[in-house]
C-alpha cells in the first residue's frame, strides 16, 4: 500500500506530505478539531459497536472541501504574477503561482486545482511542452486523479495568427491574450471552473481617480479598466515597474552587447509583457521590434533600437512616478 493508506491503516486522522503549504495545514487542523469525540462509534452503553473511521485527510480533500477554487498560474514575469494573483483574489479564487513549466507539472502532480492559467513563453519549460506533460501524466493508468481532465487555460504575449491552433495542438483548453482583463479572466474561469455559490467575492475596490497623461506614452484609463478600477493594484504594478525597468534594460542590453539573440528575444519579451500590463504603448512597440530581431537573429538595427527604447523608458519612469502616492513622511 502507499503512504497515505499506510497512515489511514494505522489510525491517523491526516497525511500530509512535505514541504507543507501554510494553508494545507490550517485547513487540516481545522478539520480534524472539527471531528467529534466519539464520532467513530456507534450505540449506546455496553452495546457500543465500532462505525467505519471517517475518511483520511489528504491535501486532495482539502482541495475539494476550499469554497474557493485553486487556480495554478504559471508565469515567469513578476509583473503578471502580481497581476493574476491580484485579479485572481478578487474574482473569489485561490492563487498558487509558479515560474516556469515545469515547476507547473510539478505542482501539477503534487495539488489538486480547479484549472491552470499558462504563459506559453516561459524559461526552462514553455507552457506548450508543460500542457504536453500534463495531458501526459492524465493519461497514466496508475495514477489516479480527483479530475481527470484540468482545464488549462493559455495566455499569449503575441496574439498571432495560429496561435489559438498551437494551444489546442498542445492540449490547452482556452486562450487569453496579454494583457488581460479582469472581466475576461472572470468570464474564462466561470466557463471552466466556475465558483460555487457559497463563495463569498471581496466588494469592489476603491476606484481610482485618473491623472490625465499621454496615451501612447501611459494609458491610465485603459490600464485601470483592464484590472478593473484596482487603485491598490494600479500603484502596485507601478512600483514594480520602477522597482525592474533598470534590470529589464540591463538584460536588454547585455543581450545586444554580446550579439546574444536567444537572450535579446527573452528579455524584450518581458519587458514588452510588463509595459502591455502598463497600457505603455510606445515602450511595448519598440520592446516587441527588438523582440522580433532576436527571434529573427538579425540584430543590425538592435543598437539603434536600443537608444529609441532608452529614451522612451525614461519618459515613461517620468511619467509612471507622477502616478503614485509620495512616500509619508518620517
Amino acid at each position: 500500500p502507499g503512504h497515505a493508506e499506510r497512515a489511514r491503516r494505522a489510525g491517523f486522522s491526516a497525511y500530509l506530505t512535505k514541504p507543507v503549504r501554510h494553508d494545507q495545514l490550517q485547513g487540516c487542523l481545522r478539520v480534524v478539531f472539527g471531528l467529534q469525540p466519539g464520532s467513530g462509534t456507534t450505540g449506546t452503553g455496553s452495546g457500543k459497536t465500532r462505525a467505519a473511521a471517517p475518511p483520511l485527510i489528504t491535501r486532495h480533500t482539502l482541495a475539494e472541501q476550499s469554497p474557493r477554487p485553486r487556480i495554478l498560474v504559471a508565469e515567469d514575469n513578476v509583473v503578471n504574477q502580481k497581476l493574476a494573483v491580484r485579479m485572481l483574489d478578487r474574482l473569489g479564487y485561490q492563487p498558487d503561482v509558479v515560474s516556469n513549466g515545469q515547476e507547473a507539472v510539478t505542482a501539477f502532480e503534487r495539488e489538486s486545482y480547479a484549472a491552470i492559467v499558462m504563459d506559453c513563453q516561459m524559461p526552462t519549460m514553455d507552457g506548450y511542452e508543460a500542457t504536453k506533460q500534463i495531458r501526459a501524466h492524465e493519461q497514466r493508468p496508475d495514477i489516479s486523479r480527483t479530475v481527470a481532465h484540468i482545464p488549462i487555460i493559455a495566455l499569449t504575449a503575441n496574439a498571432m495568427p495560429g496561435d489559438r491552433e498551437r494551444c489546442k495542438a498542445a492540449g490547452m483548453d482556452d486562450y487569453l491574450s496579454k494583457p488581460v482583463k479582469t472581466d475576461d479572466l472572470g468570464f474564462i474561469l466561470q466557463r471552466w471552473a466556475p465558483l460555487p455559490t457559497t463563495t463569498d467575492i471581496p466588494a469592489p475596490v476603491p476606484r481610482r481617480e485618473m491623472t490625465k497623461t499621454d496615451a501612447r506614452v501611459f494609458d491610465a484609463a485603459a490600464m485601470l479598466a483592464n484590472i478593473g478600477g484596482d487603485a491598490e493594484l494600479f500603484e502596485q504594478l507601478i512600483r514594480l515597474f520602477l522597482d525592474r525597468h533598470g534590470l529589464l534594460m540591463k538584460e536588454i542590453e547585455t543581450a545586444i552587447g554580446q550579439t546574444d539573440a536567444s537572450a535579446l528575444e527573452r528579455a524584450a519579451h518581458s519587458l514588452k509583457g510588463t509595459a502591455a500590463n502598463l497600457c505603455a504603448p510606445d515602450v511595448v512597440l519598440l520592446a516587441g521590434q527588438l523582440e522580433a530581431t532576436g527571434r529573427l537573429g538579425t540584430l543590425t538595427e538592435a543598437p539603434s533600437l536600443l537608444v529609441q527604447l532608452d529614451r522612451t523608458v525614461q519618459e515613461l519612469v517620468s511619467v509612471l512616478s507622477r502616478q503614485i502616492s509620495p512616500p509619508p513622511s518620517s
